[in-house]
């Protein structure tokens, strides 16, 4: 899918190729003449209000993460809610833990920069631990910096901070910073204790992964 013409390599670009659909300038999707509105996109099960930057010219999900894309200009199951155009249902890979990959990418329209590496374990308990926490527009001048260091990744674990965009859905497993420093003292071994203690939605996230 990544190879069809006009979609410069983007899977889910491919969707504005088939029969009976077409798209916003703001990249919303149009499905046999519904409502850009009435065409719902889920991301590992998680409503999204847009699956393109503006314009459409990228999708917000890189095609290198991708498990699967289905899409469902019809007859589709009730549990994707009060849909009536069509359904864009979009699925993420879990991480390679089989050694350190990476992929960087820059063009005219988007950057991309892809890390992937082993699950953290106890083997890294005597290992320093870097948490880089900033936009994903300057990852490709952050690599630069922190190439030669080993990566890291964590097994799934659920978030309780709340997040709300209108302009791209985050990315999966995505968890905030003090979320994944914890989850990361728990899996090294290190003293947790006063880590979530200002942390609003401590208690939710602890529940939530069966910690408390």
């Amino acid at each position: 899918m990544n190879r069809i013409p006009g979609t410069n390599g983007d899977a889910i670009r491919s969707l504005q190729n088939l029969p009976g659909v077409a798209r916003t300038l703001t990249g919303l999707l149009i499905v046999r003449g519904s409502a850009p509105q009435d065409t719902q996109i889920f991301i590992d099960g998680t409503a999204i209000p847009y699956v393109y930057h503006l314009f459409g010219l990228s999708s917000v999900v890189p095609t290198e993460i991708l498990d699967r894309l289905d899409f469902y200009p019809g007859n589709f199951s009730a549990q994707y809610g009060r849909a009536m155009g069509g359904v864009v249902d979009v699925g993420i890979r879990d991480p390679k833990t089989d050694g350190i990959h990476a992929m960087a990418q820059a063009d005219l329209i988007d950057v991309r920069l892809v890390v992937e590496g082993p699950e953290l374990s106890q083997q890294d308990k005597d290992r320093g631990l870097l948490v880089l926490d900033g936009t994903w527009r300057l990852a490709h001048r952050m690599e630069k910096f922190f190439y030669e260091l080993p990566p890291r990744s964590l097994p799934p674990t659920k978030t309780a901070y709340p997040r709300l965009s209108r302009i791209a859905p985050d990315p999966a497993g995505g968890l905030a910073t003090i979320e994944a420093i914890y989850a990361a003292y728990r899996i090294l071994g290190r003293p947790c204790e006063g880590l979530l203690d200002e942390y609003h939605w401590a208690n939710e996230f602890l529940e939530r992964n069966g910690w408390l």
